[in-house]
């Protein structure tokens, strides 16, 4: 059964693999002070939407090239994985940032679902 969590949570990354803005998929993950490591990257994909006013004030030419690039603080990365527990995770990467003092994005728990 898959449940829908939408819970932040903290991240351990593979050294050396993180570009600001453009992760890889972590190898462990924190949630609800429980350690989960990633034993298989089921599969990943980034979506990159522009909503609301911040899809008009693009000239329609870089406005196609965002959707498929992203554009500064747009843009999920999404990773479906297989934790220890056996569980199947989606989690994601939300590029946007928080506010001006923490331009940072945030990891996200997206669903789970038990075997």
């Amino acid at each position: 059964m898959k449940r829908f969590i939408d819970e932040q949570i903290k991240v351990e990354l593979h050294k050396g693999s993180f570009l600001e803005k453009k992760p890889q998929c972590p190898k462990r993950f924190y949630w609800r002070e429980k350690c989960i490591e990633i034993l298989e990257l089921r599969s990943a994909w980034q979506e990159f939407p522009r909503k609301g006013n911040s899809s008009k004030n693009m000239r329609e030419e870089h406005l196609k090239r965002a959707i498929k690039k992203g554009s500064w603080g747009v843009g999920r990365y999404y990773f479906a994985v297989l934790g220890t527990d056996q569980c199947v995770y989606t989690i994601y990467y939300d590029r946007a940032p928080k506010n001006s003092h923490d331009r940072k994005g945030k990891w996200i728990l997206l669903t789970r679902e038990e075997p």
